[in-house]
């Protein structure tokens, strides 16, 4: 069956190519610009402070005012350059190429040789030269300008792809990855897009999220049947989905139904992002309006989609547009507009805790978190968000029992309203 247009007439050969160039040009610029953001010795292309318009061909252009993340504390060692969330804890990469995490250490998932939680952010150990983060449920990867990628925390499901299942409280390096381009984790798995376009995977393969044709786990990468050609990658718990040059999306996992990557039907030419939870995923094109589908039981594929139950053709959220990135938790998400606002939906804070037992509370609609400003990145947590500000700070709000919000607080630690990661 051909892939369905969503928003009006099917487009030429020559608009989507002409689309298809553009979308390249965006990957390119933006590679660059977070290359030119973690460069402590040379000049950023964005300074880490404005919207990705600014890199974006065939768009209007439109700067984000530089806006501060907290007024009070003036610690901040550094301006943070990539930021990822997971089950209770988050990790950033500062501008000297190093990396910080904070909460939830029960698995060694801050790297700090410990299992000792941690309240604010503290250094992980070994780790140099480092250009990408990304956080699972319990244990995290980062990514070094050279191509290599690191790992430490909980590995019961070889999630740390060093060949074993031993948890690690300190990085160690994924066994036969050194060109690594990008990287994305899952719950308990993780990939990386090599050069060229290839990708390997490793870790949990229950429902076929490695894309490598089986449901074996693996401790080491093994090559993912994405083909070549691949931009980008996104992967949740239980499934992994690909972004290729000319358009096209594939996924592979619980949510494709399968452990080869099958092509995601009814996605317009142009897609720039793709953002993947267990039982839904989101895809953003560069009309900047984000397209769901998959389970919306609980209200997690947004608004009005909330009553669809599942859908099978991704459908945009109504009322919200002018989106630059999304990311997803278990049951809601949140997107930044290219304004510097933040929205959410479904069950995301502290609404994913209170209702985390039943099926039966639908999560709210998209609504903009009115206190924050300036975002340029956001990460959804189990029962938390953080967000990147345009000034170099980090705000969550949420649960932070488990000092998953970075504010040095050591009791009454859950907020409703943001509040800043505290050096």
């Amino acid at each position: 069956m051909g892939a369905a247009h969503c928003g009006g007439a099917r487009p030429s050969p020559d608009d989507q190519q002409a689309t298809i160039i553009a979308v390249r040009a965006n990957i390119a610029l933006r590679e660059q610009r977070v290359a030119g953001n973690a460069d402590p010795g040379g000049s950023p292309a964005t300074g880490g402070r404005a919207s990705r318009v600014q890199a974006d061909a065939g768009v209007a252009r439109t700067i984000v005012a530089r806006t501060r993340c907290y007024a009070e504390d003036e610690r901040h060692p550094q301006e943070v350059v990539d930021l990822a969330s997971g089950r209770w804890h988050s990790c950033v990469v500062l501008r000297d190429r190093t990396v910080r995490c904070w909460g939830w250490n029960y698995d060694g998932q801050l790297g700090d040789g410990t299992r000792s939680g941690h309240n604010a952010p503290i250094v992980v150990q070994g780790l140099r030269d480092i250009v990408e983060v990304r956080a699972g449920w319990d244990f995290s990867c980062a990514r070094a300008s050279g191509g290599a990628v690191h790992c430490w925390g909980e590995n019961d499901y070889g999630q740390l792809g060093d060949g074993d299942r031993h948890t690690r409280a300190t990085p160690v390096s994924v066994v036969g990855i050194r060109d690594a381009r990008q990287i994305t984790v899952g719950e308990t798995h993780a990939c990386a897009l090599r050069a060229g376009g290839a990708v390997s995977c490793w870790g949990e393969n229950e429902f076929g999220e490695l894309g490598d044709g089986t449901t074996t786990l693996r401790t080491r990468p093994v090559a993912a049947r994405f083909g070549r050609g691949v931009t980008e990658l996104s992967a949740g718990d239980g499934g992994t989905c690909g972004l290729h040059e000319d358009g096209r999306v594939t996924c592979a996992g619980w949510l494709a139904r399968g452990s080869t990557p099958a092509r995601v039907q009814g996605l317009p030419v142009g897609v720039v992002d793709v953002a993947i939870a267990k039982n839904f995923a989101c895809a953003n094109t560069v009309d900047d309006e984000p397209r769901c589908w998959g389970e919306g039981f609980v209200g997690q594929l947004g608004g009005e989609n909330a009553a669809a139950g599942e859908l099978l053709v991704p459908r945009p959220i109504a009322g919200l547009r002018a989106v630059s990135q999304v990311s997803l938790g278990r049951r809601g998400g949140c997107a930044v507009r290219r304004d510097g606002q933040l929205w959410c939906w479904g069950r995301v804070g502290l609404a994913a805790r209170q209702s985390r037992d039943s099926d039966e509370v639908i999560g709210r609609p998209p609504h903009r978190v009115a206190s924050l400003e300036g975002v340029v990145q956001v990460s959804v947590g189990d029962d938390f968000v953080c967000a990147r500000m345009n000034a170099g700070g980090v705000c969550c709000f949420g649960g932070g029992n488990n000092g998953q919000l970075g504010h040095n607080a050591t009791s009454d630690a859950s907020e409703d309203a943001p509040v800043a990661v505290r050096w």
